[in-house]
Formats: C-alpha cells, sequence, structure tokens
C-alpha cells in the first residue's frame, strides 16, 4: 500500500508527496517549532518518530482509531499517535493507497481545524 503524505529525508528537508498544500505546510510547521522550541535533535526525534509511525500505518492501515471520525461525523477518517509525541497523524485508508491528511498536536482544537477544513 502506498501513501499520499510528506515525507522527510532530514529534519531541513521536508517535501510534498501527493498530500494537500496546506496539510504539507502544516505539517512542516510542527517540525519548525519542535526545532525552534527544544532544539534540532528533538526536531530530528520527531521527524524520525513521524515517520516510524507512517511506515506503522501503512504496514497496518486499520491500526488507526476511527472514533474521532465517527464523532466529527467524518466516514473513513482515522488518527494514529506518534510515539513519544503529542501529535496524531489523520488519514483515511483507501484501496489502494492511504491519504495522510493532517499531523495535529492534541492540545489544537481539533473539530475547529478539521471543520474548517471541510
Amino acid at each position: 500500500m502506498t501513501r499520499n503524505c510528506w515525507r522527510s529525508r532530514a529534519a531541513r528537508s521536508i517535501e510534498a508527496c501527493d498530500s494537500s498544500t496546506a496539510g504539507t505546510a502544516r505539517s512542516a510547521q510542527q517540525v519548525r517549532y519542535y526545532s525552534k522550541e527544544a532544539g534540532s535533535k528533538v526536531a530530528v526525534r520527531l521527524v524520525n518518530a513521524t515517520n516510524a509511525t507512517l511506515d506503522q500505518i501503512e504496514v497496518e492501515p486499520r491500526i488507526g482509531s476511527p472514533v474521532l471520525g465517527k464523532i466529527l461525523d467524518i466516514p473513513g477518517l482515522r488518527t494514529w499517535w506518534v510515539t513519544k509525541f503529542p501529535l496524531l497523524w489523520f488519514y483515511f485508508e483507501r484501496d489502494d493507497h492511504l491519504d495522510v491528511v493532517r499531523l495535529l498536536g492534541e492540545r489544537q482544537d481539533i473539530a475547529a481545524i478539521l471543520a474548517e477544513e471541510a
């Protein structure tokens, strides 16, 4: 299964691969935020953790929880935590690929953000 998302080759070099421009920009903002607030070592750990989480989702797409999607009335939306960070990946499982929509912090107003983008 392939995924449409952003991937990083290094903490400073985030490149898009078939995701929304806004989603990619906001994901990159998370990395910049951690780099500024906690330093480049933490930002590199974030990139590694987010990529490892995406790899896990790619292997087991149904691992993500559909609960938030049901609460927000967004059919098919799944979420999965990034290990050791207060972040969630939001994605849809499709027949032949994953649509990775957003990377959001657990303290953000997720309902408002997703409603704004709908």
